[in-house]
């Protein structure tokens, strides 16, 4: 209950007009190193080759096991097209998109943009964030590569996730991170 005369408690929250919106220019966003985008091609790769193979050898052991050898060479041959081609899509997909895929760090916030076709951006302010986490897998390990995960409260996973940063370059964000959680 307010006392007579008292002002009721107010925060200021002035409108702003657009040219002093913070801007996000594409030459502000750092980049990820390119063995980043070689490891993920050899993953696609790797993939199609995998189903192709999977998928011919099924059918040499069905054509195989029925009463009458008899390799249907037209249909093999339109369905491994399509997975090629889909491996293909893929390839062109990802050489569009990777160029896309950067990070920047503002005094108060970190922002990561990806995608071509189907672009998002995710900025988290840094009075938001509850932890933060640097992970690898194998393949990441492998090329000297890491992900950092950053945890706002109220979410079950990351809130945002940057995978194919530099080991030494996730390290120095998580510590930055840290010392701008603190504050």
């Amino acid at each position: 209950m307010e006392e007579a005369g008292a002002k009721p408690l107010m925060w200021p929250n002035a409108v702003l007009e657009q040219e002093q919106w913070p801007a996000f220019r594409s030459e502000d966003f750092a980049p990820l190193p390119g063995r980043y985008r070689r490891l993920r091609k050899g993953v696609i790769l790797c993939i199609v080759l995998a189903l192709v193979m999977l998928f011919s050898s099924a059918w040499v052991i069905a054509a195989w096991s029925s009463d009458v050898f008899e390799m249907p060479w037209k249909e093999l041959s339109l369905v491994l097209g399509v997975m090629v081609s889909g491996g293909a899509i893929g390839l062109g997909i990802e050489r569009k998109s990777f160029p896309r895929r950067g990070y920047l760090v503002r005094e108060h916030d970190i922002t990561f943009r990806k995608g071509w076709l189907f672009r998002s951006r995710v900025t988290v302010p840094f009075n938001r964030v509850q932890h933060s986490e640097v992970v690898q897998g194998p393949l990441l390990r492998w090329k000297g590569l890491s992900t950092l995960k950053v945890y706002t409260a109220g979410s079950s996973g990351a809130n945002l996730s940057i995978s194919g940063l530099d080991e030494e370059v996730a390290q120095v964000l998580r510590q930055t991170i840290n010392e701008r959680i603190r504050d």
